[in-house]
């Protein structure tokens, strides 16, 4: 009898974390976009420092590429650093 409860509260639960994590991605894209010249880095000072701020490692120090802006965008390092 538990297990036909518990069931259906864990679908509930995965149900409501799937779409937060697809807004995330789909909010970072278009960040990435606006702020992509050439669409596979981001040379923009101000993410470029809050990159350093945060600690992430960049394979070049003046530009964060598409996946290292991407990771970081989902682990809120710009929402982070903006705001404090």
């Amino acid at each position: 009898m538990r297990i036909f409860l518990i069931a259906p509260a864990l679908a509930l639960s995965l149900a409501c974390v799937a779409p937060a994590q697809a807004a995330t991605e789909n909010a970072c894209r278009e960040v990435f976009a606006k702020m992509s010249a050439n669409g596979k880095t981001v040379t923009d000072k101000k993410y470029v420092a809050m990159m350093k701020k945060s600690g992430r490692k960049m394979a070049r120090s003046t530009s964060i590429s598409k996946q290292e802006f991407m990771m970081a965008c989902y682990a809120d390092v710009f929402e982070r650093a903006s705001s404090g």
